[in-house]
């Protein structure tokens, strides 16, 4: 399995402006039930009314019913990140790991996971 996405789109926007979000995720090499979301975006004029948590929620959705056990995801402490952290986290997605310095001095990586049910 390979990359995959999940994508919000308005079907009442312009052709330019239908896409309003997207998720990208894959399987994590070497593991029998896990999968990393690697990367989520939203339009940044519709940030914060709820479409990042619809594209996650039927993310996880999606691979509870493919029997996947846990949801990995990585992000950064970097300034304009803050935001990602904090989102995840709301979201019930457990802290379980930082690399200090890992991106640069004082950019620190940091490993969240959630355990499907």
């Amino acid at each position: 399995m390979g990359y995959r996405t999940i994508v919000s789109l308005d079907s009442t926007a312009s052709e330019d402006e239908r896409l309003t979000g997207y998720l990208c995720f894959g399987r994590t090499p070497m593991t029998d039930a896990t999968v990393d979301l690697y990367w989520m975006a939203v339009a940044p004029n519709l940030q914060g009314k709820g479409i990042g948590r619809a594209l996650v929620d039927a993310f996880e959705v999606i691979m509870a019913e493919e029997g996947m056990r846990i949801i990995r995801v990585e992000t950064s402490t970097r300034e304009g990140y803050g935001k990602t952290l904090d989102f995840y986290l709301r979201l019930n997605y457990l802290e379980v790991g930082r690399i200090l310095n890992f991106y640069t001095d004082d950019d620190h990586l940091v490993t969240l996971i959630k355990v499907l049910s």
